[in-house]
This record gives structure tokens, sequence and C-alpha cells, in this order.
């Protein structure tokens, strides 16, 4: 296979990695409705969401966003832009998960760690893909 072939390839996985993240991003949004909130918070009468992409992810927008970065650095075969997504943005929104993690324990309890059980606390990877846990 020639050099600019298979770039060409690996440019177009990263265009459906960075779809499949916006996919995860906008439905992420959407399935939280007024409950969204750019702040880590639980609102007055938030229910828990476990339903639409809750069910491949625990945080569907992080998710989301780490995939359509890290797709976004594969399109423009960029490994510095690949790297920077690895090694700061997703630790720093599984960071943020883990204390989101937090305040939904102590506002549904029992019912959150049964989700996340169920989920195998996987917080960004969908359950179908084989990975860590």
């Amino acid at each position: 296979m020639t050099p600019p072939l298979l770039a060409g390839i690996v440019s177009w996985v990263g265009v459906v990695l960075s779809g499949i993240g916006l996919i995860f991003l906008v439905s992420g949004w959407y399935a939280l409705g007024a409950a969204f909130s750019t702040d880590a918070e639980v609102l007055d009468g938030q229910e828990l969401r476990q339903g639409g992409p809750f069910q491949l992810v625990m945080h569907p927008v992080y998710s989301g966003i780490v995939q359509f970065l890290f797709g976004s650095a594969v399109t423009t075969l960029s490994p510095v832009s690949a790297l920077a997504t690895v090694g700061m943005v997703a630790p720093l929104l599984l960071r943020r998960a883990r204390y989101e993690e937090q305040l939904l324990t102590e506002e549904f309890g029992v019912a959150y760690l049964a989700y996340a059980k169920r989920m195998n606390w996987r917080r960004f990877v969908p359950k179908a893909i084989r990975f860590g846990v």
C-alpha cells in the first residue's frame, strides 16, 4: 500500500471516529434535556438517566468529546493532537466524571451504584468494546 493511500484510509477512519464522537456528544446532551448543565451539579428534580446513550457509557458527552478530538487528530494525522487528547483531555474529563459520580451517588444512592455496576463502570468506552475492565 502506498503511503498516500494509507494516509487517506487512516484519515477516513478518523472522520468516522469523529462522527461517532459527535453522535455521542449530541445524544448525551439531548438525553439529559433540562438536566444538562455546564457545571458539575445535580439539579432540583433531576432524574437518574439510564436510557439512550447512557446504556452504552456512563458519560456519553465526555466520551463524545474524547472520541471527536481523537478522531480529529487521526483525520489530520497529528500525533501531537492525539497525545494531547489521550494525555491531557481524557484524564481531565475522567477526573470531572468521577466528581460527578460522587454527586450522583450522594443524590441517588443505591440506584446510581447499581447502574454503575451494571455498566461495569464504563465511563467513556462502550461496554461492547473489549477494553480495561
